[in-house]
């Protein structure tokens, strides 16, 4: 197997424990199943199953796939309405700050 394709496959299994329940990624059955998978499709001297960039090329989408779901649920938790929120709230979301009160006042006051 080429170090390239166990990259994929460690960022895949970072993935699936970050989105599930149990911390050991061996016991997950999707895991599992891609290992199995990738051992059933290496290229040996006697058989060759795939196309050798086929099985990568897969993988890596899935890995995409994965932490593109993990970064949409993020931004959708920073993001998600949460009721009515005040200027300053809706200002600091998107980076910008309002100007203190104290400078608007009349200055000869």
């Amino acid at each position: 197997m080429s170090s390239n394709i166990l990259h994929v496959i460690r960022g895949i299994g970072h993935e699936i424990r970050h989105s599930s329940s149990t911390k050991s990624v061996i016991q997950n059955p999707t895991f599992r199943y891609i290992l199995e998978q990738t051992r059933k499709h290496q290229v040996t001297e006697k058989r060759v199953c795939r196309g050798q960039a086929e099985l990568q090329y897969l993988a890596h989408t899935y890995l995409c796939y994965l932490s593109s779901i993990r970064r949409q649920k993020e931004l959708h938790e920073m993001y998600h309405g949460k009721g009515e929120r005040t200027i300053k709230e809706t200002a600091s979301l998107v980076g910008l700050t309002l100007p203190d009160d104290r400078a608007r006042e009349d200055p000869l006051k």
